[in-house]
């Protein structure tokens, strides 16, 4: 519609033209508007869910890590006291 309106020398045009191409467009912002509303909603879950999936997957690392390293911390650290109080024991006896 308005495409046909543009084509024709601007001498021509009358004002009902030049209002149907205004009309047209406004709907036409108005459309993109409200697409790009609905783009940056669907930006904001992405976002949201992406960051809520990093802290399960961190959180998850870190139970992981905390899971495995005190009991390799509580096994080293009783047996270097134990072995070294052996030690002191073991000159002392005679």
């Amino acid at each position: 519609m308005g495409s046909s309106f543009l084509q024709r020398d601007i001498k021509n045009l009358r004002m009902d033209d030049l209002l149907s191409v205004q009309f047209e467009i406004e709907e036409k912002l108005i459309s993109a508007i409200k697409r790009r509303k609905e783009l940056e909603n669907k930006i904001f879950n992405l976002e949201t869910l992406l960051s809520k999936e990093d802290e399960e997957s961190t959180d998850s690392i870190e139970k992981k890590n905390s899971d495995e390293s005190p009991p390799k911390k509580s096994e080293d650290s009783p047996n270097k006291a134990h072995s070294s109080s052996n030690h002191h024991k073991s000159k002392y006896i005679p």
